[in-house]
């Protein structure tokens, strides 16, 4: 998949309700710099060189540093996650190959390990309930072979106590 349709799945998620929520007033601002990094990819495959833009970096600081908010204080869905992760991503490359700021590199980097980390833990939450419940079910069931070792047992403690 090449640079333009990673940015179009992007921004098809940012058009959606889940990114309104996710998001709120700053989804333009989510997409101003989609916009940004399209248009460098172009400045990048004609002359090789994009130069640097102090407010351009700072859209793209700010946009980290608002998902990570977003991240300890909402609660996030898989396709939440999924451009967050992508987002986080697309930024990281993007910074290596045109910015190469340091504070853009471990932002990119902290929000994709933190939404990562999340999403394991809400994987790990839900499995645990399962398994939770499947114990559950399991324990109200009688095994026969179970009771039949019950019975066995019995009547060799009887047997036992009657010599």
């Amino acid at each position: 998949m090449d640079i333009k349709q990673f940015i179009k799945q992007l921004r098809d998620y940012l058009g959606t309700a889940d990114a309104q929520y996710l998001l709120g007033k700053r989804k333009d601002d989510f997409i101003n710099i989609l916009n940004i990094i399209d248009r460098d990819s172009v400045l990048c495959e004609k002359n090789g060189i994009v130069p640097a833009n102090q407010n351009d970096i700072d859209k793209i600081i700010n946009s980290l540093k608002h998902l990570l908010a977003v991240l300890n204080e909402q609660i996030i869905t898989l396709e939440s996650s999924k451009f967050i992760d992508s987002y986080s991503t697309l930024l990281f490359n993007h910074n290596n190959n045109t910015h190469k700021n340091s504070e853009i590199n471990l932002l990119s980097q902290t929000v994709n390990r933190f939404v990562n980390l999340r999403m394991t833990t809400v994987e790990l939450l839900q499995n645990a309930k399962t398994v939770s419940n499947r114990m559950r079910e399991l324990s109200r069931i009688s095994f026969q072979p179970i009771e039949l070792s019950k019975h066995y047992l019995s009547s060799f403690d009887k047997i036992q106590n009657n010599k």
